[in-house]
This record gives C-alpha cells, structure tokens and sequence, in this order.
C-alpha cells in the first residue's frame, strides 16, 4: 500500500513538468499583436504565438480577426471581463460588451480536439471563450495563473510570447459587479507580424451594433 502511493506521488511529481513543458513546445506559425490601452493610457504590447498546426481553424479565425482583412476585427474592441487572479476575456467585436461573438466562419464553430488537449498550466495561455462545446465564436481569454479546471472545455490556440506585464496590468484592472472595468480597456491596433519585413498587417476599425444574445462565460 505505502510502496503504491509513493509511486502514484512520485508518478504525478514527474508528470507535471512535462505537461506544462508540452504546452511551451507547441510549434508557433504565426505572430499577432495587440496594442492595449486603459483609460486612453497606453499599457503596451502584447504579442500572441499562435499554434496553426494544433488548432488551424482556431487560428485563422483569430488572425483575420486581427488583421480585419475581411473589414472587421478586433480593432477598437473592449476587454469586457477582467477577473484578477483569473483571465481577461476580449474578442466581442460586435458589440464590446461580451454578447457578441461571430466568428470568419459565422455564429459559431467547434472545438480542435488537439487545442482541448493543452492544459492551462500557466499564466499567458490564450484560449477561446464559448458558450458551451463546440460553440466558438470571437471571444477569447488569457489566463493570468494556472487555470487546470478550464482543462478539456476551451480550445488552447496560442500563448503569450511578449508583453505578459500588459496582460498583468489589465488583470489589477477595477471592476464592476460584472466585471467589467471601470476604465475601458481597448484594443487600439492589432495585426499579424510579419518579422521577415519587420512590419504588420493593421486590423480594421471595428463594426458598431446594437447589443444582442447571451454572454459568453468560462
């Protein structure tokens, strides 16, 4: 019995690193950055790796998104939950207040099985919001600490390569009963890197609506 529960300690101890190693190890293909603000006060630059070969349709939604190469996106779209210790959560481009979420591909799309099989073991981990399985839209969060209960239920898609005392920053944000901030913090330009010219592709303005549907929660 004592010789069986040593080995399932010394079992998980071993493990551990690993899982979070694999996250880490997951090839980039592409880079996407966010230019955030609070207040009007610029907070920085978050830059996004994203894993195009573990989630392809995942990705490509959240690169268009970003550049607004199909004349919306992400540009001008608030971070509409913030819960410190927990996430931030953005992506509503409709409507910035957490009741949008349409996708390149329309209301809603299923989930990658390999982007289900990464762990949120770690801060800056950037996965998608949904309303339930198989049910993405436009929203996503970045985790502020390890977050292992939200395991198997969001595609992981990407992780934050640089600019993680941005995403911080937007963490220790002030909230309202909704979490909301008190202080809007916008995503003022986003893009694609393209670190061969040293440039990027700018999203587009966003598209004004009227607020409609049901928010989207962890």
């Amino acid at each position: 019995m004592l010789l069986s529960t040593l080995y399932l300690l010394l079992a998980s101890v071993l493990l551990l690193p690993a899982t979070q190693a694999a996250i880490h190890d997951v090839d980039i293909t592409t880079h996407v950055f966010l230019d955030v603000s609070r207040g009007d006060v610029p907070l920085g630059r978050i830059v996004v790796g994203l894993y195009g070969n573990t989630a392809p349709k995942t990705v490509q939604s959240f690169r268009m998104l970003a550049t607004g190469e199909r004349g919306y996106g992400y540009k001008g779209t608030r971070f509409h939950r913030v819960i410190k210790g927990f996430v931030v959560q953005t992506g509503d481009w409709e409507y910035s207040n957490g009741t949008g979420s349409r996708s390149i591909y329309g209301a809603t799309f299923s989930d990658e099985p390999k982007g289900l099989q990464l762990s949120h073991s770690a801060e800056g981990v950037l996965s998608m919001a949904n309303k339930g399985p198989n049910k993405n839209g436009s929203q996503f969060f970045i985790t502020l600490n390890p977050q292992l209960e939200l395991n198997g239920k969001h595609t992981v898609f990407g992780r934050v390569v640089s600019g993680l005392d941005v995403v911080l920053a937007i963490g220790e944000s002030v909230t309202n009963s909704n979490d909301r901030p008190l202080l809007d913090v916008v995503i003022e330009d986003c893009g694609e890197i393209d670190f061969a010219s040293g440039g990027g592709k700018q999203g587009a303005k966003k598209r004004e609506g009227s607020a409609g549907g049901a928010k989207e929660e962890l």
